[in-house]
Parts: structure tokens; sequence; C-alpha cells
């Protein structure tokens, strides 16, 4: 509980108070946004969807960390397929308060940094320090070159994750807690969306082809059954790969029922992402923690993954009528790697990217980048403007390099490097198999960053979430130590 929730409850009838007023509050945004819904006033209803999500995310922040820290990560997993609910109905809007909705319940996560900041290793103060004044930097950039809506919104997709990393960090005394809280959402989240991923690949819902067609999201595929990569409940395949790959190593330290179920449906879509970045990076994962766990995990990850294998192949052997030509032509392209055009493609890219980076050592700021592009060219359009060319990096360390510049990357790459190697570091025994298992996430993640967008959004969360939680671990074993 944070100071507010303290404050509040050094009287019942304070905390009660407060109770009751958020809650009703709640139940006003839930009538005002259905009334709009049932009126056609679909603007209303976002607005209100937006406000009941932050007012919920106030409540569990100030009353319930667990709840609060689950709420944030669901929110992160299902926001994009509530867009997409909506979207279907009201029509694509590129600049809707939905998207907006999980960015605005994590960034409640600022008021512990500006509290607790001070306690803080200084060492990881002046690593995060870096961090933003490189992210300054390029927003200071990004105002002048993209405009004020632009970057403002791309800066929030880079320090949002790293708010909700810190405050993670300085709740380390809830250790144990959080990482109970976490694997559980995790379990619970491989399998929900990797159900929803596989009778999406099967039987391609109306509002996910509605959104895959409107917005134009050609390196999905083509908008039929069978032919395009599974995104599950989020908007790309690319993220579905960090959250699930997440997940499924976590499911190696979780107990009950449903860990062979979420294995099944885990690894199932895994394939059907038809991303070979994300079958190398489960492999090397799994072999990094099974090295590194002693033989009572080893059993562990051998039970889930021949269950897991049995599954999946018994369910292929029995139902003919599905067609994995995509995945199987994906598979096969690892025989001639050296040829493959999307490769090449992608090197040729970095090339031209880094004599970019030599030759334009102020940057492009934030917001020269991918979504953030497309709301500044709404605002152009609005006022008669001719329209920016959007450029879409799948890579967050292109990201960096193209939009902070010289300066910009230096910091940033340099707080970055050293809270990895921090993280990384630490030296666990053979049974703490969580901590394990959080630093081969940091790991995998850290690779992925020259192949995906790993820094940003809900990978991002994942990513410093972890990362953060690992630097956590060390202190709260200090503080047990001590007390």
């Amino acid at each position: 509980m944070v100071n507010i929730g303290k404050i509040l409850s050094r009287s019942n009838i304070g905390v009660n108070k407060a109770k009751a007023l958020i809650i009703l509050f709640a139940v006003i945004c839930i009538t005002v946004g259905v009334s709009g819904a049932i009126a056609g006033t679909w603007y209303v209803f976002k607005i209100a969807y937006f406000i009941l999500c932050l007012t919920i995310g106030v409540f569990f922040y100030c009353f319930n960390q667990q709840w609060y820290i689950g709420f944030s990560l669901w929110l992160w997993f299902l926001n994009p397929l509530i867009r997409r609910l909506i979207d279907y109905r009201a029509g694509l809007d590129p600049v809707n308060p939905v998207i907006l909705a999980p960015y605005a319940v994590t960034l409640i996560t600022i008021y512990t940094f500006l509290k607790k900041a001070v306690f803080l290793d200084k060492k990881y103060l002046n690593a995060f320090t870096f961090l933003f004044i490189g992210l300054w930097y390029g927003y200071v950039v990004g105002v002048v070159k993209n405009g004020l809506a632009s970057s403002s919104y791309d800066l929030l997709t880079w320090v949002v994750p790293v708010f909700f990393g810190i405050h993670l960090f300085l709740n380390y005394k809830q250790y144990p807690l959080i990482s109970k809280t976490i694997s559980l959402v995790f379990m619970w989240g491989v399998f929900i969306m990797g159900v929803y991923g596989f009778i999406q690949f099967i039987h391609l819902f109306d509002w996910d082809r509605n959104w895959m067609i409107l917005s134009n999201s050609f390196n999905l595929g083509s908008a039929d059954e069978f032919n395009f990569r599974v995104f599950s409940t989020l908007n790309a395949p690319a993220y579905y790969v960090v959250v699930v790959l997440a997940g499924l190593f976590l499911l190696f330290n979780c107990r009950g029922f449903l860990v062979p179920l979420a294995a099944v449906f885990g690894y199932g879509t895994l394939f059907l992402t038809q991303i070979r970045r994300g079958w190398a990076m489960a492999f090397l994962g799994t072999l990094v923690i099974f090295i590194t766990a002693d033989w009572k995990l080893r059993l562990k990850i051998i039970k889930v993954l021949l269950i897991a294998a049995l599954a999946i192949s018994s369910f292929l052997a029995f139902n003919v009528n599905i067609d994995l030509t995509r995945v199987e032509k994906r598979f096969d392209s690892f025989h001639n790697i050296t040829e493959d055009k999307s490769i090449n493609t992608r090197i040729l890219f970095l090339c031209e990217l880094s004599w970019r980076f030599l030759t334009h050592p102020v940057g492009e700021g934030l917001g020269s980048v991918g979504q953030p592009t497309r709301l500044a060219n709404v605002n152009r359009e609005k006022a008669g403007w001719r329209a920016k060319s959007t450029k879409a990096f799948d890579s967050s360390a292109m990201h960096i390099l193209f939009a902070l510049g010289w300066p910009g990357a230096l910091l940033y790459l340099l707080g970055f490097a050293f809270l990895v190697a921090e993280a990384l570091k630490r030296k666990w025994g053979r049974g703490n198999y969580f901590e394990i298992i959080t630093k081969t996430i940091i790991f995998i993640i850290a690779i992925d960053i020259f192949f995906c967008r790993a820094l940003l959004g809900v990978a991002g969360v994942v990513f410093w979430s972890f990362l953060c939680l690992s630097l956590a671990a060390e202190k709260y074993y200090r503080y047990k130590d001590a007390a």
C-alpha cells in the first residue's frame, strides 16, 4: 500500500469514503459508456472506457498493489482486442482514446518514482537518469521536427514501461508476492491468449479481419484463415512472441492443472506466429534455463515440453483440415537462410540506417517512427498540410539510433547496457527458479531489441518488469538478511 492508502487508512471512515467515491465514479463511467454505445455515440463510450480503466487503476494502486500489477498487465494483454471490437462497431479511429488506457493506468507509477526515487541505489538511479536524459533529448528534437502530439505519444511508449519497472523495484519488500502475482498473470495470460490465437488462426474473427484490412497490416499476411501470422489479443505477432515466451518460461516454475494446457496453446500459437526468431529464442531460452537449473526443474521442463509436443502432434494428426503451408515454408527457410529475402532486406536496411546515423548526428527525434507518425499525419491533414511519409522499424535498436541521434543514443544505451549487465550478473542458487527464469527473459529480450520493438509498449513492460524484478530480488534478500 502506497502513501495515499496509508494516509486514508488512518481513519476507517476515510478509507470507506474513498472506496465508495471511486466505486460510484466507476459506476457512472460504465453507465455513461453503455448509454453512449446504445445511442451510437461511440466517442462517449471510448472516453468513458478510458476514464473507467484509469479509475480502477488508481483504486488498486492506492489499496492493493498486487491487484494493481495484475490489472495493469491484463490491460496490456487485452486492450488491443477491446480496441478492435470497438473499431469494428464504430469504425477505425487512428486517434482513439482506448489506445491510451494501458499507458494511463501504468503511468500512475510515476507517483512511486517521484516519492521514492531517493531509495533507488545510486548506481541504478544514475543509469535511469541516463535513460531519461537520452529520451528527453529525443523528445525536444521531436517536438521541433515532428510536432508536440506525435513526440509526446512516442515518449509515452518509451518511458511508461520504465516507470512500471521502477515501481516494482521500489516495492522490493513485497518481492515474493509480486513474483507470484506476475507468474499467475502470465500463466493465465498464455492460456487465454493461446486459446484465442488458435481459434483466430482457424476461424478469423470479423473484428480481427476488419482491423487487418483497415490498418493495412500487410506484414501479417492476407486476411483469411490459415494465411496470416497469429497475433492473438495483441496487435502484432512480434509483441505476442515476447509476451508468450516470457509466459512459457514462467510455466516451468508454475504448478496446477493449467500448466500443461497453457503450454499446449502457448507453444502451438508460437509456431503459428511464423516468426523464426521467436522459435530460435524459445529454444535458446529453454536451453539456458535447462543448463542453469537443477534436475528438479529440468525434469519439470522435460515433462512440460513432452506434454505440449504430444498434444500438438496428436491434434495435427487427427485434424487434416488445418492448412499449415505458410508455417512449413518458414521452417524450410532455415535450410537456406543466407538467401532469405527478409533477412537480406533487414541487413541492407541496417546498413543504410547506420550510414544515416553517422551522417545525421542530431537524430530525427521522437515521433518520427511508426504509430506516432500516423498520429502526426492525422493532425497535418486536419490542418490542410501534406502528410509526411510513415517510417516503421521493427527494431528498438534502429529506432534508438534513428530518433535519438548521437547524444541521445549514447546516453540511453549506456544506461540500458549497465542495467542489463547488473541484472544478468546476479548469481542465484539453483533452487531460485523464478530468478533463473527472470534472468533468461532479460537475456532473450535484450537480444531481441535488434529484431523487434522490444522496449516499447507491452514488450517494453515485459522487459522492464523482469529486469527491475531481478534488481529487486537482490535488494529484497539483503533486506531480509538484515531484518
